[in-house]
């Protein structure tokens, strides 16, 4: 899980594809809620949008992996 959330926090990745990334981050959000882990998860999305304030593409986007 490591290496795909490093390889999809890129800024290249993250500026230019953010519907890619938001596809990863759904698979890892499925992960996290299987493993029953799901205040990680919202830590992390958390984490994520504080980081990344100023993409508002990918804000919009991120808010539908809130649920």
């Amino acid at each position: 899980m490591a290496t795909l959330l490093t390889c999809i926090h890129a800024p290249e990745t993250i500026k230019e594809r953010p519907s890619l990334v938001v596809r990863w981050l759904e698979k890892a959000r499925a992960a996290y809620q299987a493993a029953g882990r799901e205040e990680e998860w919202r830590d992390y999305l958390e984490q994520l949008t504080r980081r990344h304030k100023r993409k508002y593409k990918l804000m919009g986007m991120l808010e539908s992996l809130r649920r």
